[in-house]
């Protein structure tokens, strides 16, 4: 299994905790993905530690939504120096990224 992202739609839990509406229902939020990573043990789960979020927040905006339960270890702007799929960033909006060690 590769890096790919996922549409955080299944149950909702990634972005439902970020605030109490449903943050990818939000006008100024375009998507949420969910950063998939390689298996490390062939008998696990995929495991993720980026969620993508495609906003016309400003990264302090898109910061004062995130619960500080979800407070990720740093945030990252699109596009990063490693290699992942392309996201389709509609004009006037930009993609960040919640990063968790």
């Amino acid at each position: 299994m590769s890096e790919a992202f996922a549409p955080a739609y299944f149950n909702r839990p990634a972005h439902a905790a970020l605030d109490q509406s449903t943050t990818a229902d939000r006008a100024d939020v375009g998507e949420v993905l969910v950063e998939v990573k390689d298996l490390e043990d062939a008998d696990g789960w995929p495991a993720t530690d980026t969620i993508w979020i495609v906003t016309s927040m400003s990264q302090s905006q898109l910061r004062a939504i995130v619960p500080q339960r979800m407070r990720p270890d740093d945030w990252l702007n699109y596009p990063p120096d490693h290699a992942i799929e392309r996201i389709h960033t509609p004009v006037g909006m930009r993609a960040f990224a919640m990063w968790y060690d």
